[in-house]
């Protein structure tokens, strides 16, 4: 039996937007099928607007928040939440941060508190889809996240850093990424994980690592049309087996 497991953000749905309507119409179809999970740094309502009531309700269960949180059909299930992430010793780091990048645009929220996790930005999460553009073309050429999640990890030890979609980077407390929602999962099943950040350094990158070591099968997708296009494949290679 397989499971699969997906993240949201540029693997569903374009970054920071709703799921295409094809898209959604053909994801609806398959989880209703196959054993689904989904794993997103957002929290449950920013997944909720980008995927819909329907898909939410349909696949076996919603781990946001880096898996810091599990909804299954719209009831809370559990919650982390760790006081290493209110030190004041950190929050000044990302003040200093936030407040000397040399972004070339600036939006507003630049620090977002989500359950067990904290999800910074120096554009601001509320920079428009052209702001967002601009400013991942300026990371790509600085490493400004890069440079900063190294300097965090070097200084906290006990926290995880990484690098998320296109403008953020997610701190929690190590141990608590992505990868803990393999632990209320049945290994026994052959994993499948979708993510487009499996890089080093990436938010994806620990749990693709425990599916790889598990015996599953990852597909660090570019985007979510590629992440469609091989499961359009699967699900042509199951129906002529």
């Amino acid at each position: 039996m397989h499971t699969f497991i997906f993240d949201v953000d540029n693997t569903l749905t374009p970054p920071r937007q709703k799921i295409e309507l094809e898209n959604f119409k053909f994801f609806i179809n398959f989880i209703k099928k196959n054993n689904v999970y989904l794993v997103s740094g957002s929290d449950y309502d920013k997944l909720l607007w980008q995927l819909s009531e329907d898909i939410l309700n349909n696949v076996n269960g919603v781990f946001g928040c880096l898996g810091n949180s599990y909804h299954i059909k719209n009831k809370l299930i559990y919650k982390n939440n760790f006081a290493e992430l209110v030190y004041t010793e950190l929050r000044k780091d990302i003040n200093n941060f936030i407040n000397n990048s040399k972004t070339p645009i600036v939006a507003s929220n630049h620090v977002e508190e989500r359950i067990g996790m904290l999800n910074i930005s120096t554009v601001g999460r509320e920079a428009t889809i052209e702001q967002r553009k601009i400013y991942h073309q300026f990371d790509m050429q600085t490493n400004e996240r890069k440079k900063f999640a190294d300097y965090l990890s070097k200084k906290y030890p006990h926290l995880d850093v990484s690098i998320g979609g296109e403008i953020s980077i997610d701190i929690s407390v190590k141990g608590y990424d992505k990868s803990q929602i393999l632990n209320h999962l049945d290994k026994k099943n052959n994993l499948i994980f979708f993510g487009d950040r499996c890089d080093n350094g990436g938010n994806d990158a620990q749990i693709a690592a425990a599916v790889t070591k598990l015996g599953g099968t990852v597909y660090c997708v570019a985007d979510y049309k590629k992440t469609f296009k091989i499961l359009e494949k699967l699900v042509k290679l199951e129906n002529e087996g």
